[in-house]
């Protein structure tokens, strides 16, 4: 396990995110105490520590907390914990964040890419078909929330 946080309650939230630990993260995002939004030197976060791991419990605890601040970006290359998800292909974790935060889906991060098109790269690398425009991606969005 890598060091994250800055302090020890820190360090055991990002362990728990890390691990997919949901007691664990349940009750540290009780603790006022926590940063919730701490980030590593790297400018990880605990929500996209469990964005790239893929634990979609922690992410759905963390997205529901209001403390937690979803589109806090990484220190070199600007990715929020959505476009982290789009670039992995977790799509649990995609529809997560669209059911339960209001996301900008076309705002740029590295290299003036948006999260859209890491999604998009991702399927073309896995064989997936993707949808090319941004009116089909919302609605596919609206189909995958059941709206």
């Amino acid at each position: 396990m890598a060091e994250y946080g800055s302090d020890e309650l820190e360090e055991r939230l990002y362990s728990a995110c890390e691990k997919g630990d949901i007691e664990e993260t349940q009750q540290l995002l009780t603790n006022s105490q926590i940063n919730l939004n701490c980030q590593d030197v790297d400018g990880l976060t605990p929500l996209l520590i469990a964005c790239e791991y893929g634990h979609i419990g922690i992410v759905e605890l963390l997205l529901n907390n209001q403390r937690v601040d979803f589109n806090k970006t990484t220190k070199w290359k600007k990715q929020t914990p959505f476009y982290s998800a789009c670039q992995n292909g977790s799509l649990e974790i995609v529809k997560s964040f669209l059911a339960i935060r209001e996301i900008n889906l076309t705002e740029n991060h590295l290299h003036g890419k948006s999260a859209i098109d890491a999604a998009r790269e991702n399927a073309k690398r896995r064989g997936d078909m993707f949808l090319e425009t941004k009116e089909e991606f919302e609605a596919q969005k609206k189909k995958l929330l059941g709206n």
